[in-house]
């Protein structure tokens, strides 16, 4: 978790196109709010914490010379910043000195599947100062628990709000994974009902959401782990056990991602199962007719050969007879009803057939794999 150099050239520009940025601040403690509402970055220089906990939420990373002030204004190291603007960087923790920094990533569910959205923070003796690309609705519900005095976290230091945005980030996960348990569980039900035509477009884009889920999760579970080891400095004793369970529900839900992995992969199977027994009774059915019609086709050529009876006795004399066309069509029917007659004893006739699952998918779904949650592993 030491500070790395970079080469980072035009990171800053590249924001160009973000939101301007906006601040909001909050200083917080027992006795109550001293402060809560927008604030501009030039009255910062002259704020003070004294006793109280002072949280700086920038939303929007469109505006560097702001975050640079905040940054300087709160001793955030240059590398750090860089971290900050930076589009799409990997969750973790670091220690500068005595701050702490950690990025995270929000997922959030969107009607065409979710979107994730950076969130990183900065904490040291005092403040917390935390930055996202757009509005999280995690922190206007954080701000309201503070402002209601609602749990622990008006009592508490800044690394209590810390936890708070991690366990937030960890809560947004679980929610969007529970969205994909639902969209499995409708498009199991699709495939059961024959409609498959939509199903494997539709799996493959939540396999690539819980792709994106695990890519959030799992460094995040790592950064937390070196928080606890590197970062005790920082950290109140009372923070570590929430952290341990912040570590179970990303081990939780790492556990299921994994597993909706492998159910979703049984279903296109299942898909691929459904299809090719559908085109397999349509293949029996046409085998069938030609079977049928093979002695039928054999007969009526014969008789379309048109030899000239009145030239021979053999050729063909039954076409002088009074019922030589009903016997041939009787013969053509007695022929085609044993051939139906033969194919019902073998069992060729029966309809609907059963639908059996991928080998290792009997009787799996969607809630058979959330597991036992007292059972985790590390993510």
């Amino acid at each position: 978790m030491s500070p790395r150099r970079r080469n980072r050239a035009g990171s800053g520009a590249e924001r160009g196109a973000a939101a301007s940025s906006k601040l909001w601040l909050m200083a917080y403690g027992p006795s109550g709010l001293e402060r809560d509402g927008p604030i501009v970055h030039q009255r910062l220089e002259g704020f003070e914490c004294g006793g109280v906990v002072a949280w700086i939420h920038v939303t929007g990373l469109g505006s560097r010379e702001v975050i640079d002030a905040v940054a300087e204004r709160f001793g955030v190291h240059p590398v750090a910043v860089e971290d900050i603007v930076a589009a799409h960087e990997r969750p973790k923790s670091e220690v500068y000195g005595d701050k702490l920094f950690v990025v995270l990533r929000f997922p959030e569910r969107t009607p065409s599947g979710f979107e994730v959205h950076q969130l990183s923070f900065v904490f040291g003796k005092g403040f917390i100062v935390s930055f996202s690309e757009v509005d999280v609705p995690r922190i206007e519900q954080l701000r309201h628990r503070i402002r209601g005095d609602h749990g622990r976290v008006r009592h508490a230091g800044p690394d209590f709000v810390a936890h708070a945005l991690i366990d937030g980030a960890v809560d947004q996960a679980v929610a969007v994974v529970d969205a994909v348990e639902d969209d499995l569980q409708d498009l199991e039900d699709d495939i059961l009902e024959g409609r498959t035509a939509h199903v494997v477009p539709d799996l493959l884009k939540l396999r690539r959401q819980l792709l994106r889920i695990r890519r959030a999760l799992v460094p995040l579970g790592d950064a937390v782990r070196e928080l606890m080891s590197e970062a005790r400095g920082l950290l109140g004793e009372d923070i570590l056990p929430h952290l341990r369970d912040v570590l179970d529900h990303i081990a939780q839900t790492v556990d299921r991602v994994e597993q909706f992995r492998d159910f979703e992969q049984g279903l296109i199977q299942l898909v691929v199962s459904s299809d090719s027994a559908r085109m397999n009774e349509t293949m029996k059915v046409l085998t069938i007719i030609s079977t049928i019609f093979i002695p039928l086709s054999f007969i009526a050529s014969v008789y379309g050969m048109n030899f000239d009876p009145d030239a021979s006795p053999w050729n063909m004399p039954e076409l002088r007879s009074t019922w030589g066309y009903p016997a041939v069509l009787g013969v053509m029917a007695l022929v085609g009803a044993i051939l139906l007659g033969w194919f019902w004893r073998k069992g060729w006739l029966s309809r609907g057939l059963v639908q059996q699952p991928p080998p290792g998918f009997e009787g799996a779904t969607p809630e058979s794999v959330r597991g036992d949650p007292n059972e985790s592993k590390a993510p």
